[in-house]
């Protein structure tokens, strides 16, 4: 689940920072399918908030997708 966390969360970074990373598909970001949706989702959902909200809630959200994606242990 680390591994989730990281690449979600570097990702999410990057796309909120507006980094252009547009000819990128999920493969070449490494990550699943899965975690692409939950990766948008997450960016979308940050991008209507404040600077200060979206800090507090992607973290939140990435960590309740990875564990999602994950599945029951």
């Amino acid at each position: 689940m680390a591994v989730c966390i990281n690449q979600l969360t570097h990702w999410a970074a990057e796309d909120l920072r507006g980094t252009d990373t547009q000819g990128y598909d999920y493969q070449h970001r490494g990550l699943t399918a899965q975690q692409a949706d939950a990766l948008r989702g997450i960016v979308a959902e940050a991008q209507g908030l404040g600077r200060d909200q979206a800090a507090q809630v992607v973290p939140e959200r990435i960590r309740a997708a990875c564990t999602a994606i994950a599945g029951p242990a």
